[in-house]
């Protein structure tokens, strides 16, 4: 089970505890439809930049508006946020309509968007970099060979990339190397560390680097 995910699934059982019948049965709809067309959304849109913990408060001030095209003064924004502010004016709210049409009502189910859309980001992420490198982490290994493994299995331009660093995280928990308490920006802050504390690293980078040029 992803880190993460259990602690949406509590809150969102939490809050189905106190729907009536007639609720569940319409929320059991809504879901339906969610599960029905988010794997394919979030397999052509890949918004990973929503695995970083922050953007869920985001995402949930966004559905809030009732998901509509939102106007963002642009030339001051960060390269971050203008991808944010794209993908919610062009993907998802197109989605959103789309659900719609679908017989979806995002009124009175923010919530349950918000459940389903992270928990695919989430899975479907983590579903295919495992299928990509393999098992990362093995139990009782120490941080350290996890990281010496890690950085000759990846590119090194995908090092830190967000969905790169929660997965090798999610490995790192599931095999109870880390507690499920470290968070991404502590994990690449070590990871960094790592890198730049040891040279054969850095000189398979250049070596790399170098083949790169032969002609």
């Amino acid at each position: 089970m992803l880190a993460g995910w259990k602690q949406r699934m509590q809150a969102f059982t939490r809050r189905r505890r106190q729907m009536n019948v007639h609720e569940r049965i319409k929320e059991n709809e809504m879901a339906a439809i969610l599960e029905d067309e988010m794997p394919r959304f979030i397999k052509m849109t890949k918004p990973t930049f929503f695995l970083r913990p922050e953007m869920e408060r985001s995402l949930h001030q966004f559905l809030q508006t009732g998901g509509g095209q939102r106007n963002y003064a642009k030339p001051t924004l960060t390269k971050e946020a203008r991808q944010l502010a794209l993908f919610y004016n062009k993907e998802l709210s197109l989605f959103i309509k789309y659900l719609q049409k679908q017989g979806f009502q995002l009124k009175g189910n923010e919530a349950l968007f918000a459940h389903i859309f992270l928990n695919h980001v989430a899975i479907i992420s983590f579903q295919q970099l495992q299928k990509r490198y393999g098992t990362v982490a093995l139990r009782n290994e120490h941080i350290s060979t996890v990281f010496d493994r890690y950085l000759h299995m990846v590119d090194e331009e995908r090092y830190y990339d967000i969905d790169h660093l929660e997965y090798l995280r999610q490995n790192l928990i599931s095999k109870r190397i880390v507690p499920v308490t470290m968070n991404l920006y502590r994990l690449k802050r070590q990871l960094k560390q790592y890198e730049k504390n040891h040279e054969d690293h850095q000189i398979n980078k250049f070596k790399r680097r170098l083949q790169e040029n032969i002609h």
